[in-house]
């Protein structure tokens, strides 16, 4: 009988384990600052699905947080479009769920949730059954400051999938399992390319470890229980035949190493098998024709030397070591080989850590770099540098837990791509594993994303790195340098054009005028390059074809693997952002001439480019001029530019946006870089089909400029799923016809960028830090009840930004500053003083 009711029991608690995960939205425990004066005024969360498990109407509601009962006036639930407050529910006023319903509750403490994990209990009384309440409850930890993606096996987890972590000099593809081994499809074709990387040079990899257990050595991916990815580091994990093992992965930030903490219970015999494969990281299809291996008593490890290309590798371990095997031969001395095999054992007592560095440069370097890694590094200290550049940056926090921990990982995988590099100088990298170097144009979208989130140090480092490299006038494409795939080249179409308006962009954010004084004759050289491309004198900029490193390539607009010859449609849209953004540096410098002179071409300019690209048949943009003066109609991504910047009409605009929704263009996936319809199209051509998320956050700004709300907000959370998807990572393409990413980077800093971007339109903020404005054109969507900025600098101000659709109102809190504030919202003008708070109406 015991057993029987046992098994109820049990039955009974799984049903409810069922409920609470299908219908608690976990993560999105959060404290709520309505007013936006720095102080909680209570906190929310969210319900994918109704408290009650079979729906209903319900009359009666108590909630409880911690075992207490919360005063039912200070609860708010809103269902649709619907606010009700708890007190106000009964048999004549019920709450309604139906199937699916989702709803959001507001809990007005006049305090938030203290830190730590919390039990919130639901109790319900349903129509017809009112003497009989239906729990609901779960317990989350209040959302904090700190990033942390989890994936767990019960749930279906793919731990073989990549992930990228990255020190600011070097960086390591692992899989989600925690090994430097990960599969890379490239060209048709699948290898491992995990393992340690301080470009130019692929140092060590792939690399995996295990433990003795059941009588045998069982590797750590076998077992992944859980993984978590959070600040700059990645936990896992694992079972083995009874044995339990936690690894932590990181990188020392500034080092050219990556470190494995193991945690064992009891003694135990770790293994660690990999390959000495030294070779650039752009020739990962090559094999090193000779390696030479030693063991070295300083790291307690293997010391790999190639001769032809003077790269270093290192491998060693806390432990004792009790043997080594190169290509099956046991504990020699020193051998050379194309690519050695290796296996080192060695017996750990609890605990050891695992070092993998190296140096594209000498020995010293790589034995010095693993020595201090083995001996002084420690995780608290990787977690508080990451967290320190998080919490100094702009906090976007929505009432969506999916939107906020993508941002969060955003800006930590942006964070992850910034590398400061002897030769290459400072700067942001394009996309990993496949491009460590700094690209014009693709550096310039990611900028955006960091004036964004107020990064002005990483911003200004940037800017002044790729500025000191102007030749006549032009950004160079690509800096590159000894080794790698790219080298520093000139000729894209349009690197130059965005610069003008990053430097503008800059400067009234964060007040520097002393930056603009020093680099605005740069400014002006930018600006007479581009009249220069205006070879045939049509009034639109020319480009063609260019060689970058190994590669010759057609064209040099963003689709540089098609011939797009003669002018482009965003090219010509960014050269107008150009000469506005010029126009307004000229007028702030004082030079009249060239303001008013700027300001009459991009005028002149915007019109004629809606007038000579509207295709009145298709509703939509041609693509690009060709040679002979013909119109190209392919329809492609590259018309939203344009769009999103404003230089189109409110019909035309609403015409193109409709053509560009189409199933031919927009795939569920994002938008593709060309019609399905084409006899063009192929779905696995890097731009003649491929879905890319640099498009889809286009389409999202113009979605969203043009007061398509929704529509925007749909593809902002598209981005956020593929981010969460990707365990913080983000493609950089998929093919056209599945969501499947194909000869693409792992972590492509344009598309992380696409999505904070598309986040921060939906605030329409312009800053001027140099007179003290702030302008806000806020799209709130339905599906939002709140959304809040905090740390969002202007000049030596620092502001709390609250748009609340409880209250209807926008609240903006100026935390501090030197001086008063002037800030605009749909007409409205209010002048704040430092430690005050002004609210204004939320605009319809």
């Amino acid at each position: 009988m015991d057993d029987i009711l046992f098994r109820v029991w049990e039955l009974s608690a799984e049903i409810d384990r069922i409920f609470t995960r299908m219908a608690y939205i976990r993560g999105s425990l959060i404290n709520m600052d309505l007013d936006g004066d720095g102080v909680y005024d209570g906190f929310s969360f969210r319900l994918r699905n109704p408290p009650v498990p079979m729906a209903g109407n319900v009359v009666k509601m108590r909630l409880l947080v911690d075992g207490e009962r919360v005063d039912e006036r200070r609860v708010l639930i809103r269902v649709g479009d619907e606010i009700k407050n708890l007190a106000e529910i009964s048999s004549k006023n019920p709450l309604t769920f139906l199937p699916g319903t989702r709803s959001t509750f507001m809990v007005l403490l006049g305090k938030g949730l203290e830190e730590g994990v919390h039990r919130i209990q639901i109790r319900s009384w349903l129509e017809g059954f009112e003497e009989v309440w239906i729990p609901f409850e779960f317990e989350d930890e209040v959302e904090s400051e700190e990033v942390k993606l989890e994936l767990r096996s019960e749930e279906g987890a793919d731990f073989s999938q990549p992930i990228i972590l990255s020190s600011g000099r070097a960086y390591a593809v692992l899989s989600r399992a925690g090994d430097l081994s990960a599969n890379w499809s490239w060209m048709g074709v699948t290898y491992d390319i995990g393992g340690l990387y301080a470009p130019p040079a692929k140092i060590l990899g792939p690399l995996k470890v295990g433990v003795e257990a059941g009588g045998g050595v069982l590797m750590l991916d076998q077992g992944v229980e859980r993984m978590v990815h959070g600040a700059g580091y990645i936990l896992t994990e694992h079972k083995l035949d009874g044995r339990k093992v936690v690894r932590k992965t990181f990188h020392p930030p500034g080092a050219l190493a990556i470190v494995q903490d193991l945690e064992v219970d009891g003694r135990a015999k770790i293994v660690i098998r990999g390959k000495g494969s030294l070779v650039p990281y752009g020739l990962l299809g090559m094999i090193p024709s000779s390696v030479k291996v030693f063991h070295d008593k300083r790291v307690n490890g293997l010391v790999f030397w190639s001769r032809d290309l003077g790269y270093y590798g290192v491998v060693g371990c806390s432990g004792r070591l009790e043997s080594y095997v190169l290509d099956g031969h046991e504990d020699v001395a020193e051998m050379t080989l194309p690519t050695p095999s290796f296996e080192l054992s060695y017996s750990v007592d609890g605990k050891a850590r695992i070092v993998v560095a190296g140096s594209p440069y000498g020995l010293e370097e790589a034995l010095s770099e693993a020595f201090t890694s083995l001996s002084k590094s420690d995780l608290s200290h990787i977690v508080l540098h990451y967290v320190t550049y998080l919490n100094k940056t702009t906090a976007f926090e929505t009432d969506d837990p999916e939107i906020n921990l993508a941002y969060k990982l955003g800006k930590l995988a942006l964070f992850y791509l910034i590398l400061r590099h002897p030769e290459l100088g400072s700067g942001i990298m394009a996309g990993l594993p496949r491009f460590p170097t700094f690209w014009g144009r693709d550096l310039a979208w990611v900028l955006q994303a960091m004036i964004n989130v107020s990064e002005w140090d990483i911003v200004k480092e940037a800017l002044e790195s790729i500025l000191k490299r102007v030749r006549d006038g032009e950004i160079p494409m690509i800096i590159g340098g000894r080794g790698f795939l790219h080298s520093t080249c000139y000729g894209s179409a349009d690197a130059t054009l965005y610069y003008p308006w990053l430097i503008k962009e800059y400067v009234l954010g964060s007040g520097d005028r002393g930056f603009l004084e020093s680099w605005y004759p740069k400014v002006a050289e930018m600006i007479e390059w581009g009249f220069k491309k205006d070879v045939d004198g049509d009034g639109f900029l020319d480009h063609g074809a260019s060689i970058t490193g190994l590669l010759p390539i057609p064209d040099t607009t963003w689709m540089d693997h098609i011939d797009r010859r003669k002018s482009a449609i965003e090219v010509q849209a960014l050269w107008v952002r150009a000469l506005e953004s010029a126009a307004d540096l000229a007028r702030l410098m004082g030079d009249l001439e060239n303001a008013g002179r700027w300001r009459e071409k991009a005028e002149e300019l915007k019109s004629l480019l809606v007038k000579r690209y509207w295709n009145e048949v298709e509703g939509y943009f041609y693509d690009t001029i060709r040679p002979d003066g013909s119109l190209d109609p392919s329809i492609r991504p590259n018309a939203l530019i344009p769009i999103f910047l404003g230089y189109v009409d409110e019909e035309k605009a609403g015409k193109a946006l409709d053509r560009a929704s189409r199933p031919d263009l927009m795939a569920p996936w994002g938008v593709r870089t060309l019609s399905s319809l084409d006899p063009k199209y192929d779905p696995k051509a890097y731009h003649d089909g491929c879905v890319w998320p640099l498009t889809t956050g286009w389409a999202a700004m113009a979605n969203l400029r043009h007061g398509r709300v929704e529509e925007g907000f749909s593809l902002i959370k598209l981005m956020a799923r593929q981010i969460l998807n990707e365990a913080g990572m983000y493609a950089e393409l998929y093919r056209g016809d599945r969501e499947e990413p194909f000869n693409a980077c792992i972590l492509q800093a344009w598309s992380m960028a696409s999505y904070i971007n598309s986040l921060f339109e939906l605030l329409g903020m312009e800053r001027n830090a140099l007179d003290r404005s702030l302008k806000i054109s806020p799209k709130v969507p339905s599906e939002l009840t709140s959304i809040t900025l905090k740390r969002v600098r202007l000049g030596d101000s620092n502001l709390t930004i609250t748009i609340n659709r409880l209250i209807e109102k926008i609240s903006i809190h100026h935390l501090k500053g030197l001086s008063p504030i002037k800030v605009m919202v749909a007409g409205e003008e209010e002048a704040i003083e430092p430690g005050e708070t002004a609210s204004f109406p939320i605009p319809t």
